[in-house]
């Protein structure tokens, strides 16, 4: 399967990066960092542009991809430090991916959250059922996103999902939570 991770170089995404690749994947890479920033030799290609750049379409279209995984939460690319400039640069990069995701009408989309968005530590699984209690500008943002993925999977009745995390257990996955039907 083609497989397109869509985020900054970091541990979780090397970890991510060589299962995929030692199951027989072909693993793709768009990142918004600079060509400066080595990949892994694992990956058959790499694409540095922008989540927002118009380029994105055509990236999809020459990858076809099976899967897309967008990092999300654990994308090192994003500044949360400069607050709600990041969080708009955040939304629309995903928004524009899940435009043309939809135009391709190509694969799955995974979108990866994290239990930040609940505002609590838990050492239960999170049912879907729980209400999001978002109190950083990061929460709010990565919460956003689930309700675009939300969006788009009741627009298109399509494979679009998003996975919450456990943050400091990665890469050990907590709960996965399909898109509603």
């Amino acid at each position: 399967m083609n497989i397109l991770l869509v985020g900054s170089k970091c541990r979780f995404l090397q970890l991510l990066t060589d299962k995929l690749d030692k199951e027989g994947h072909r693993v793709f890479l768009l990142t918004a960092e600079d060509k400066s920033v080595r990949t892994s030799k694992k990956i058959f290609e790499t694409y540095h542009f922008a989540y927002d750049n118009p380029c994105i379409r055509e990236v999809l279209e020459g990858v076809r991809p099976d899967v897309t995984v967008f990092m999300g939460a654990y994308d090192t690319g994003f500044l949360w430090g400069k607050g709600s400039s990041t969080a708009s640069a955040y939304t629309s990069g995903l928004f524009q991916l899940l435009m043309n995701e939809t135009a391709g009408n190509v694969g799955r989309f995974l979108y990866l959250s994290s239990e930040e968005v609940f505002g609590g530590e838990y050492t239960q699984d999170i049912s879907c059922e729980e209400n999001c209690a978002a109190y950083t500008v990061r929460a709010q943002a990565i919460a956003a996103g689930e309700e675009l993925c939300r969006s788009y999977f009741n627009m298109r009745r399509s494979c679009c999902g998003w996975i919450i995390s456990t943050g400091n257990r990665l890469p050990g996955w907590k709960r996965v939570i399909s898109a509603p039907a």
